[in-house]
């Protein structure tokens, strides 16, 4: 738990550069030739994601796709916040069934 919140701050304190990148387990391949949804469990994973994403008042109106790999979940796009990044990755996260959360969603102002 300590490594996501050390994460999830030095991803909203360099948000501003242009985007951010999260990788849970320190392995996950950012190329997005590994992350697809084709496979019915990521379908569903990324379906429940997007759910939930779009179930939350500060997430909703975001522009955010969401891609799944098994226990993978991949975030991209772009929000007007950072409170809306972290949101967006906490809510990942929360989704029973992710392991890792990758984001690549960039702050824009």
């Amino acid at each position: 738990m300590r490594r996501i919140l050390v994460s999830l701050t030095l991803c909203a304190a360099v948000a501003n550069l242009g985007g951010c990148v999260l990788a849970y387990d320190g392995g996950v391949d950012g190329g997005d030739s590994s992350w697809s949804s084709s496979d019915s469990t990521s379908s569903s994973l990324a379906k429940a994601v997007r759910e939930s994403l779009n179930g939350n008042p500060v997430t909703e109106a975001a522009d955010i796709t969401v891609y799944a790999d098994h226990d993978r979940v991949k975030l991209t796009g772009s929000v007007h916040s950072t409170d809306v990044l972290e949101k967006a990755v906490q809510l990942a996260l929360d989704t029973p069934g992710v392991a890792v959360v990758s984001c690549r969603i960039v702050v824009t102002h």
